[in-house]
């Protein structure tokens, strides 16, 4: 009989394997955006950090590699808008006047 460790493993990915297949199609009827290709590299570090985690140094590694790329991503795509706002291409607020 496998260990608890092993247990526990099996269960996050099978629940991680539902929750991405509810999110995919949950996605396909709003027409939401793709997540960039940072953000998937992001979250398979973050995921491989997990089921990695019993070798601390690399579990931790793995992990804050995950969440520095998702840091970074998110401070590209928030230099895009404001790049755009100061274009007057888009507008928080289009009613009001400039």
């Amino acid at each position: 009989m496998p260990g608890p460790s092993l247990v526990y493993i099996l269960i996050a990915i099978i629940v991680l394997a539902i929750l991405a297949i509810f999110f995919i199609f949950v996605r396909k009827k709003t027409g939401e955006k793709q997540p960039s290709r940072i953000v998937v590299i992001a979250l398979f570090l973050v995921i491989a950090g997990i089921l990695f985690g019993e070798d601390r140094l690399i579990g931790y590694s793995l992990i804050g590699c995950g969440v520095l790329l998702s840091i970074l991503d998110i401070y590209f795509n928030r230099r895009k808008v404001l790049s755009h706002n100061r274009s007057g291409l888009f507008l928080a607020n289009p009613m009001r006047q400039c």
